[in-house]
């Protein structure tokens, strides 16, 4: 594909001719295609959207808070799935990759590293029992603690997403540590064991979320994670 557009081009409208399982579009003027043999991208129709910006960390994939744009696409025509390119504050920040825009679908997308958010992740102090004579079980604790600061010169929606492991086995026992942030979603688009906290960041003051939690099993047995980190016994 090419580079970003020109205002020129964003500014180009196409006509739309819609039917229940057709889309058609009619693109206004004549475009040059130079023989050159390089894949270039011309545009249709630029459209814009009211959309809120949210700041989303997975601490177990990056230190980085990832800014993506949100909105319900309210349009009647479906827009096909393709490569998108995206400006913020008018400044061309890259391409992404989406799936079909259905109509009343909600709509993410991503708009890069957001380097005013700063995310430090700390492991705390945990316990751990590997059982004596009289206990047969073991008990490891995991404490983090995920340290959040905005740097912007307003409040900004944050959103973290974490995970506890989910047990298989009627003898592997998951449990929420005293002191854990309690989570606004437990079952993140309906994830076992995927953990959503939400809330709004201040400017420069931190935001400090506990992930505490503890597993309990027969010492007689060791624990494997799986591709989706429930817990298995063997």
């Amino acid at each position: 594909a090419g580079g970003p557009l020109t205002e020129a081009e964003r500014d180009l409208t196409a006509a739309v001719a819609a039917t229940q399982y057709l889309v058609e579009y009619q693109v206004p003027g004549r475009t040059s295609l130079a023989a050159d043999g390089q894949l270039r991208l011309y545009p249709i129709a630029a459209d814009a959207f009211d959309t809120q910006l949210v700041a989303r960390i997975v601490p177990s994939q990056s230190r980085s808070a990832h800014l993506e744009a949100t909105f319900r696409y309210e349009r009647d025509t479906p827009i096909e799935a393709g490569e998108l390119q995206l400006y913020r504050d008018g400044a061309y920040v890259g391409r992404a990759t989406t799936d079909a825009f259905l109509p009343g679908a909600e709509v993410r997308m991503p708009f890069g590293a957001d380097e005013r958010i700063k995310v430090a992740v700390r492991d705390e102090a945990a316990h751990s029992d590997e059982g004596g004579l009289v206990s047969r079980q073991v008990t490891r604790e995991t404490r983090r603690r995920f340290d959040i600061t905005n740097y912007h010169a307003e409040a900004m929606p944050i959103e973290v997403v974490d995970r506890v492991p989910v047990s298989r086995n009627d003898d592997v026992r998951v449990e929420v540590l005293k002191g854990a942030t309690e989570p606004s979603e437990r079952k993140l688009d309906g994830k076992a064991g995927v953990l959503l906290w939400k809330f709004s960041a201040e400017p420069r003051k931190l935001v400090s979320i506990r992930h505490y939690y503890s597993v309990r099993y027969p010492r007689d047995r060791i624990l494997e994670s799986t591709e989706d980190e429930e817990e298995s016994e063997q």
